[in-house]
């Protein structure tokens, strides 16, 4: 078993211990499978990603929380083609987050996670990078929350700067819809542990790494919709699994600015089982 493997499960293993011995934010394990896809390029991919995050709040006083978080995400690349020959990447982010709710006016939450993106074949300086978020929330009315904000990160599979703007509407105790990009989704709570889940989502990320003897970064974008469910089956456990269509998928490989090479990657399907601590 890889290094990163053994670390993965043993963070995993940590949390269940400690789930009834301290306070936290909400912790997931999830393991996703996107079907092999053919390459313009010639040859093709699949992709497997497991992901653990967590997050503990260390500071709280009515009407403030603060939190330090933790997540981990390694990919799999299976390719016998250029340029992804068989490998894997490694994010490692610690995200900052502080959130003010309030009743009445505007709600905020304001987010910045320094992180690691990287093969680990060796680390410099590009290996490191920063996202950030803050975002308000008002109540227009009882139903209706629209939100307004800004994101720095790598959504689309490079760092770049976009809006978070939407709106989350709540007609009957059961249905949520929230028009949020880049993350909009459709809730249908069916009983108090059911809960039926459409939606779209963001996948890919980018990483510094060796390729034949010198750094590059690597920059997957590709967008997820589909359908899912989570089935709570104990007070702080439930069990969550998705499927769906992924498309608009490209791999980038840049030397600092300039681009080496873009290859585009047929649409294909994915699925992804998970734990979440609640």
């Amino acid at each position: 078993m890889r290094p990163s493997s053994v670390f993965l499960f043993s963070v995993f293993l940590f949390s269940v211990i400690s789930a009834s011995a301290q306070p936290r934010d909400r912790s997931s394990f999830n393991y996703l499978y996107e079907d092999s896809a053919s390459l313009d390029s010639g040859g093709r991919l699949s992709l497997r990603e497991t992901e653990f995050r967590t997050g503990y709040p260390v500071w709280k006083e009515p009407g403030r929380v603060v939190s330090l978080g933790l997540r981990w995400t390694q990919y799999d690349f299976l390719s016998s083609a250029p340029p992804v020959e068989d490998f894997t990447a490694h994010s490692l982010r610690f995200p900052l987050t502080a959130v003010w709710p309030r009743d009445a006016g505007w709600s905020w939450m304001a987010n910045v996670a320094p992180a690691i993106r990287s093969d680990f074949e060796s680390m410099t300086s590009d290996d490191l990078g920063i996202s950030a978020m803050v975002i308000g929330t008002y109540p227009w009315r009882p139903e209706l929350r629209l939100s307004a904000g800004a994101v720095y990160g790598q959504d689309f599979g490079r760092s770049r700067l976009f809006p978070a703007l939407g709106a989350s509407w709540t007609p009957t105790p059961e249905w949520q819809v929230d028009l949020l990009f880049p993350r909009p989704r459709v809730t249908y709570k069916a009983t108090p542990s059911l809960t039926f889940i459409a939606g779209m989502e963001p996948g890919g990320d980018q990483w510094n790494i060796d390729l034949e003897g010198d750094e590059r970064d690597l920059a997957l974008s590709e967008y997820r919709a589909g359908l899912g469910v989570e089935w709570q089956f104990a007070r702080h456990f439930a069990l969550v699994a998705h499927a769906g269509h992924v498309f608009a998928r490209e791999l980038e490989i840049r030397d600092g600015r300039r681009k080496e090479s873009e290859t585009d990657i047929d649409d294909t399907w994915f699925a992804r089982v998970g734990l979440r601590f609640l």
